[in-house]
């Protein structure tokens, strides 16, 4: 091969944007290709080794054992590091596409399942979970010989469970169990089970919950230092960051916020989260509050949208997510394009915390119900937990002790 390595990896980028993917998608790939050429150079390599390859895919197996790192980001970083390795071998990218088997239920079954979900799942985003959880459930009862739902026992459900404990972890199982909780219900409030299993379907599961890390005040600021504010879509991303990093609001909240929800006079944001649909109200400091009228008076779009902030091509409609936004502004600053817009709300929720206000009340900030998800906030105060650390000067340990 008569290419460098980084020659390489910029023209599998090109061959990646020619199928068509999203700027997020080339983006990750870039960030893999770039950090397999630096391991390469670091070990004084300038063609690809496929040893080096396979050691970086392993580095990457080990952070997942250790926590460190999703199994959704491992399997993108991995296939970035498969799509370089063909590339090396064929200058060409075949595009796979996985797709499961289609799961094909009984009449019988068919029926109950899409009963089930129209008459007792509301929300749109849960419609997807549900049917899943249902379908699998209903497909492993039919693979045990289970033709109808009266045969279904206490032992049926207990052995479905173990089955799954065996694949799945701690917060897929639980998932499992609370959409079977809920489908039991059902089945026997409209009578065809004679038992709602409440009891057998409500023990304990033990989830390990990861510490995600929230984005270092210095990598916002970076973010928002490198934005120019001069221009219109300048000014609706920095007061979109602010508002995500200052009142820690969430993506979606960001997204729908109306005129009718900032009351300028009293200085308040009122709005319905639209995760939680619950009621919020939250004190509009100073800096976001002039970056948000500076956008309306002078890089908002004519529009009769509620929305606040749109789109800057026509249609001049509201934003769908603000994450790919804040990917490309990390880019442009430099930085990880990894940092997701999450990491802004726990930025905020981490410098309340290091400011010494009460979870209680960083719960009540966050619209969070759950005061143990704030807790999550607590560990990443890293300047308090050095405060709290013993300090051993002058006791020292004696001859033979470790």
């Amino acid at each position: 091969m008569t290419n460098t390595l980084r020659t390489l990896a910029a023209e599998a980028e090109a061959a990646i944007q020619t199928l068509g993917h999203k700027q997020s998608t080339l983006a990750h790939y870039r960030y893999t290709f770039n950090r397999i050429v630096k391991i390469h150079e670091q070990q004084g390599k300038h063609e690809l080794d496929v040893c080096v390859v396979n050691e970086y895919v392993k580095s990457l197996e080990a952070r997942v054992l250790r926590n460190e790192l999703s199994r959704r980001i491992y399997r993108t970083k991995k296939r970035a590091a498969e799509v370089l390795t063909e590339f090396n071998e064929k200058h060409k990218i075949e595009w796979r596409h996985h797709t499961a088997p289609k799961i094909v239920l009984t009449h019988y079954y068919n029926s109950i399942r899409d009963q089930y979900l129209s008459q007792t799942i509301k929300k749109p985003r849960c419609l997807d979970v549900a049917k899943s959880c249902v379908t699998r459930y209903f497909s492993w009862l039919m693979s045990q010989g289970y033709e109808t739902l009266p045969e279904v026992n206490a032992a049926t459900i207990q052995e479905y469970m173990v089955a799954c404990s065996q694949t799945l972890n701690g917060r897929a199982l639980s998932n499992i169990q609370y959409n079977l909780k809920k489908l039991h219900q059902y089945l026997h409030s409209v009578g065809l089970v004679d038992n709602n299993y409440s009891k057998l379907l409500s023990f304990p599961i033990s989830i390990n919950r990861k510490i995600k890390p929230a984005i270092p005040q210095e990598e916002i600021a970076c973010t928002l230092g490198a934005i120019d504010r001069a221009t219109p879509t300048g000014k609706r991303d920095y007061a979109i960051i602010m508002m995500a990093s200052v009142m820690g609001l969430r993506n979606g909240d960001i997204t729908n916020i109306r005129f009718s929800e900032i009351d300028w006079r009293n200085g308040e944001i009122r709005l319905t989260q639209s995760k939680t649909e619950k009621s919020l109200a939250l004190p509009l400091t100073t800096d976001v509050g002039e970056a948000i009228k500076d956008y309306i008076i002078n890089g908002r779009p004519e529009s009769d949208c509620p929305e606040i902030f749109l789109r800057a091509l026509a249609p001049h409609k509201a934003l769908n997510s603000i994450g790919s936004l804040h990917q490309r502004r990390r880019i442009k600053a430099g930085l990880n394009p990894r940092g997701g817009t999450h990491g802004l709300r726990r930025a905020a929720g981490v410098n309340m915390a290091i400011q010494g206000v009460p979870v209680t009340t960083i719960a009540q900030i966050l619209g969070q119900s759950d005061i143990n998800v704030t807790k999550q906030y607590i560990p990443l105060d890293i300047r308090h937990l050095k405060e709290c650390a013993l300090d051993f000067h002058g006791i020292a340990p004696k001859r033979g002790e470790r």
